[in-house]
């Protein structure tokens, strides 16, 4: 059975061709510039008007077929998007999936006899659930994406978003983001099981002293795994950051000494086996993957029921909104 997952951007827009930190002030500020149509009359665009506007766009990128990648090997469509404009927000479910090659099709107690083929021009579907948060009096919004353990179509969908705004001579650029709240449940759920100690490049002198076999590969790197321990994260980094506890056996030879010259990766695991790692800090900084309940499926379904996933949606984002310090303007 598959797991829903969650993806979470956060996104700044930037015309193209202007310096990184001249992203625009506000998103309203790329609104205003780009759809206020001819035929509207100025006295009539409201914030809303505008941003109904964008929603138009957005949509008629997909003119009613799939969008393939590069190598049209998957591809999206758009099944329904519900708009709303006050919050400024799009959702909706988009299905996509593999395409490009013939696939036979079985029964999955008998490999022997195949009950269909699906040709190479045929697309298979899965829906996914998707909400766009582009605040007219922010700088930055907030993309989500639903995807299933063993199946997404994320690359897909951020590249599609990102051609409604190339149109316009401008730049999506997105970061993942993980909401406090979830970073802290995960650490307050899991526990250490591995660290490792990461060295990206040894000097010609040490890769021959390490085996004259590597002496000539420059970009030889060295990875060392401790396992066969289980430790809560508070108390293994208050350890591990003590100055009793530095590195004491003699790594010297792969340049392994100095806290600067290598990389120290900590693995993390919580009750259900969901695995995450990160840089070694004090102020732990993960990135775990974001689980959905089986609650928010629909009945009978391994899909996502739109209107749960949606008010489950809804009650992330406030919550983004406070971590961010958002707060709305009346005019701008």
């Amino acid at each position: 059975m598959s797991k829903l997952q969650l993806s979470i951007y956060q996104f700044v827009l930037k015309e193209k061709g202007k310096s990184e930190g001249s992203e625009y002030p506000k998103l309203g500020d790329f609104y205003r510039e780009n759809f206020i149509r001819e035929e509207d009359k100025l006295s009539d665009v409201t914030r809303e008007k505008v941003y109904h506007n964008f929603i138009e766009d957005f949509i008629d990128l997909f003119n009613d077929e799939f969008q393939l990648n590069k190598n049209e090997t998957k591809g999206i469509g758009l099944d329904y998007i519900r708009p709303y404009p006050s919050s400024y927000i799009i959702d909706g479910i988009l299905k996509g999936g593999p395409t490009g090659i013939e696939q036979e099709i079985f029964d999955k107690e008998d490999m022997e006899t195949p009950e269909g083929v699906l040709a190479e021009d045929k697309l298979t579907t899965l829906p996914y659930y998707f909400k766009l948060w582009s605040p007219y009096d922010n700088q930055s919004g907030i993309l989500m994406i639903q995807s299933y353990t063993d199946y997404g179509v994320n690359t897909l969908i951020l590249s599609h978003i990102k051609e409604v705004f190339r149109k316009y001579n401008t730049s999506f650029i997105t970061e993942r983001f993980i909401p406090k709240i979830l970073k802290e449940e995960y650490i307050n759920d899991s526990q250490v099981y591995k660290i490792a100690f990461l060295k990206n490049s040894l000097p010609r002198e040490a890769r021959e002293r390490f085996n004259p076999v590597f002496t000539d590969y420059e970009g030889l790197k060295v990875k060392i795994e401790i396992t066969g321990f289980n430790d809560d994260p508070e108390n293994f980094l208050n350890n591990l950051f003590k100055p009793e506890h530095k590195i004491g056996a003699n790594l010297s030879d792969l340049g392994i000494g100095n806290e600067e010259e290598y990389e120290t990766v900590v693995y993390y695991k919580d009750e259900f086996g969901h695995r995450t790692h990160a840089k070694a800090e004090k102020q732990i900084e993960i990135r775990p993957t974001i689980y959905l309940s089986d609650s928010l499926k629909m009945e009978d379904k391994d899909f996502a029921d739109y209107e749960k996933v949606r008010a489950h949606t809804d009650g992330i984002l406030e919550t983004i909104k406070v971590e961010i310090g958002y707060k709305p303007i009346d005019n701008g």
